[in-house]
């Protein structure tokens, strides 16, 4: 009898305690929301950061592919990188990256086989193309253009000739020798968000270039204060 009360208090005592107030569950729940709202500011900071280095290694290695097409097929190979003043779908904007096949007028024919679109990660952008290495930190005041176009690439956005051809006036083309068609080119990523026309930088001096030499077509990087 004496065992079987014992259990009984000790289980009404147990039980109580496992019981918790409205007001201490949204308390709990407040202190952990604060806890993970400061946790997630630097966890975003560190993905942008690392997202303008993988958006190095992605054009670095898409452009080394298309010289190496352009040497094995013998075809003038073309990398697209849509930009400003492009009639294409926002989203592509500064983003957006793939080769392609063009004609000595630099004129659309086909895309390479078993390609398509790329995108570099979320919180970069391939913000210039340019002949001309970048200097110093990007802008949103004036010191993003992201024009300086080095040639532009006519083509059929469809491919099936329903609409009038649309030019991308950013694009890096390879000759079938390896060099490049046009002066040396630097493609530059940032640590930026292009959004309805207007930029927003994130970190204007954490930015990489990509230096695509004129006469041999070979990749090198480039960041800031690098000679």
């Amino acid at each position: 009898m004496f065992i079987e009360k014992y259990k009984h208090r000790v289980g009404s005592v147990c039980g109580k305690r496992q019981r918790f107030t409205l007001t201490e569950l949204l308390v709990v729940m407040a202190i952990m929301a604060i806890l993970m709202g400061m946790a997630l500011t630097p966890f975003q900071n560190i993905l942008s950061s690392s997202g303008v280095d993988g958006a190095q290694r992605m054009l670095t290695s898409q452009l080394r592919m298309a010289r190496q097409y352009a040497i094995s097929k013998r075809e003038r190979v073309a990398l697209l990188l849509p930009g400003p003043n492009n009639n294409l779908p926002d989203p592509m904007r500064f983003v957006a990256f793939r080769s392609c096949i063009v004609d000595k007028s630099n004129n659309f024919q086909r895309w390479i086989q078993n390609t398509e679109w790329n995108y570099v990660p979320t919180g970069s952008s391939i913000i210039e193309v340019a002949s001309s290495e970048p200097s110093g930190e990007y802008t949103s005041g004036g010191g993003v253009s992201g024009g300086k176009s080095v040639v532009d690439v006519s083509y059929d956005w469809n491919n099936d000739a329903s609409t009038s051809p649309k030019t991308v006036n950013r694009a890096i083309i390879f000759e079938p020798t390896g060099r490049l068609s046009h002066s040396t080119a630097y493609v530059s990523v940032c640590e930026a968000l292009y959004k309805n026309g207007s930029w927003t930088i994130r970190n204007g001096n954490n930015w990489i270039a990509v230096k695509i030499n004129q006469f041999t077509g070979r990749v090198e990087v480039k960041r800031p204060g690098e000679a």
